[in-house]
């Protein structure tokens, strides 16, 4: 199971899938988030290790963003109609019905980050990210637990609920240490996904000599 790596401003992921010009923002975003915000801390107190998390999830969120203005700015330029997404770290309360529905009475667990429509509908359903520290997989069922939710909402959801893509991230690893996880519940997740699991991405960043290494397969190829 050889991973790809994804250069900056490549634009395009290699995939079976047509369009991957989100994806391929969300992977520029990745790799503008410096060492900085990445500790390597082996805390024990989950508290601390989702306070991690979230200052890698943060600056992330702020890159991801800049990306998307400037998408906004070309489509104003260009005379396009309005760039249809918006980025969501928290989603608001308008947003709980759609991804309850979502859940299949899963719980009311919400991915890390959203790129959709707005917070009022289920239009122009982007991407969903969960992102986790290589620490925060300790314990059972972590890796398991985020694959399933991003298959309720790519691959189980309804149909108008669906999302393009679905993204697991691990920050400050690579891409060995998603192989580890993920053979562990290799069973359990090729049960979940069905057709759709080439949309589900699965993603290690780790920083080398002051430089960024994005490394990633699709789940469908992780099972070839």
């Amino acid at each position: 199971m050889q991973p790809k790596t994804y250069f900056p401003h490549s634009k395009k992921v290699d995939s079976s899938i047509e369009n991957t010009q989100i994806l391929a923002d969300l992977f520029d975003a990745i790799l503008k988030v410096s060492n900085k915000y990445m500790h390597d801390n082996n805390v024990e107190d989950d508290a601390q290790k989702n306070y991690l998390e979230r200052v890698f999830a943060y600056e992330l969120y702020h890159r991801w963003s800049n990306i998307i203005y400037r998408r906004k700015c070309e489509y104003n330029r260009q005379g396009l109609d309005k760039y249809p997404y918006i980025l969501s770290g928290e989603t608001g309360k308008d947003m709980t019905r759609f991804l309850t529905e979502v859940r299949h009475n899963n719980g009311h667990k919400f991915p890390d980050l959203v790129l959709h429509g707005d917070l009022s509908s289920h239009e122009h359903q982007g991407i969903v990210v969960e992102i986790k520290r290589k620490e925060g997989l300790e314990g059972e069922n972590k890796f398991y637990d985020d694959i399933s939710k991003l298959c309720n909402f790519v691959c189980n959801a309804n149909e108008e609920y669906r999302f393009q893509f679905g993204v697991f991230l691990l920050e400050n690893a690579n891409f060995q240490k998603v192989e580890e996880e993920f053979n562990k519940v290799r069973r359990k997740i090729k049960k979940m996904c069905g057709t759709r699991s080439d949309r589900i991405f699965l993603v290690a960043y780790t920083i080398n000599d002051g430089k960024g290494l994005l490394e990633y397969l699709d789940l469908k190829s992780m099972f070839e």
